[in-house]
């Protein structure tokens, strides 16, 4: 269980990361900043490699999240890094990524409600 909370919580810094990335930005100017586009990819690769340690245990009780979905993200990232389309990963990151950490944090809230008296 405590590896669940982990992988989750890593999840959540990843997505965090992302967010403070892209913090002022818009898609015009992500398109031109490879520093930027490049760690963002990481990020999103964190996420989908976190994501797929998650116990299937964890994953059945909450089948409304998109595990494979972020799996299958980081597996096209990673991979497919030659013609990226920057207007996908840029909605990936800003609506996606949002979304699914909102999910993942009521998770944790749910399976680890311990951390909330912390």
């Amino acid at each position: 269980m405590q590896r669940d909370r982990q992988y989750l919580l890593d999840v959540i810094e990843a997505s965090d990361r992302i967010a403070r990335y892209l913090d002022g930005m818009d898609l015009a100017t992500f398109e031109r900043d490879d520093r930027t586009r490049s760690a963002v990819i990481y990020q999103l690769i964190v996420v989908g490699e976190a994501t797929n340690r998650v116990s299937e245990n964890v994953r059945q009780r909450y089948p409304e999240a998109p595990w494979q979905l972020a799996v299958d993200t980081r597996n096209l990232f990673a991979h497919q890094y030659v013609d990226l389309n920057w207007e996908r990963l840029w909605r990936t990151a800003t609506i996606s990524i949002p979304e699914f950490r909102a999910q993942i944090t009521a998770i944790l809230a749910a399976e680890f409600p311990e951390d909330e008296e912390e």
